[in-house]
């Protein structure tokens, strides 16, 4: 039976003209339950393409691994900068309790804001420029909606926080 799907769809704002997206999924890639998915937008001022890799039971354990691809870019004419990213960020998943995970995951990427004009702010212009972003987090997700016979009583809880500074020449704490 057919485990992939293709979507594909335009848009049109005033603010940012005419926009395409494209999306291919395979949630059961070479016959072995993983999903390879690569979603692709474009318009007259941006791009957004990550490819990400899922394997939902990594080494045939309760473990989700991930892995993602991405390069998105902005050129837009109403502001007064672009920006470029290109980045890489694998990930695990797994569970602490019966109704409790563990998402842990690394972030690296270099991230660009160029063309910035002398109408933007001061804070834009002292960061325009490239930096290189290290950054490792967590989300603890909790949840007891699947448990019962009542699907819709009980209760979804998320916890999510990153820290960079872990090399890089960004640091932050979110």
């Amino acid at each position: 039976q057919p485990t992939g799907s293709l979507s594909f769809g335009i848009n049109f704002s005033f603010g940012d003209g005419v926009g395409l997206a494209f999306g291919l999924t395979e949630r059961n890639f070479l016959g072995r339950g993983q999903i390879l998915s690569f979603p692709l937008g474009a318009g007259a001022d941006n791009a957004d393409t990550p490819l990400t890799f899922t394997d939902p039971y990594l080494f045939g354990r309760d473990l989700v691994g991930s892995a993602s691809v991405y390069y998105r870019t902005t050129n837009q004419f109403a502001q007064a900068f672009n920006t470029q990213q290109i980045g890489f960020e694998p990930g695990l998943n797994f569970p602490l309790s019966e109704n409790g995970r563990l998402g842990l995951r690394y972030r690296i990427s270099q991230d660009e804001i160029s063309d910035v004009t002398i109408f933007s702010s001061a804070i834009l212009r002292e960061e325009e420029g490239t930096e290189l972003t290290s950054a490792v987090g967590y989300t603890y997700s909790w949840d007891n909606r699947r448990v019962g016979l009542n699907p819709n009583a009980g209760i979804a809880f998320e916890f999510s926080q990153d820290l960079a500074g872990l090399g890089g020449d960004v640091e932050y704490i979110r």
